[in-house]
């Protein structure tokens, strides 16, 4: 395995076109995505988990929806605090 720094938010700038022409037009994509977010990757699965995640959200979206791509810098402590508040799914008719 290879890994390699990659700047998180160029990865998700680059693939948010591919995304969009890949995807129904139902599925539209927004962002906020912090510049030089560092991180460490292996080189042939860079984009793979990005990715993965779009396939996820639009299979749960049959009807069409947004997919919301964040990337920021953030403490531990901001991290835990999220993952203990409730996320609200909103089902619409």
């Amino acid at each position: 395995m290879i890994f390699k720094a990659v700047d998180v938010g160029t990865l998700m700038e680059e693939m948010i076109p591919m995304l969009q022409q890949t995807f129904p037009k139902t599925i539209t994509f927004s962002k906020n995505i912090q510049n030089g977010l560092p991180g460490i990757m292996q080189i042939d699965r860079r984009s793979s988990s990005l990715l993965n995640f779009c396939v996820i959200a639009r299979d749960a979206m049959p009807n069409g929806g947004t997919v919301m791509l964040t990337a920021e810098k953030c403490m531990k402590a901001q991290i835990q605090d999220r993952s203990r508040k409730q996320i609200n799914v909103h089902m619409y008719a």
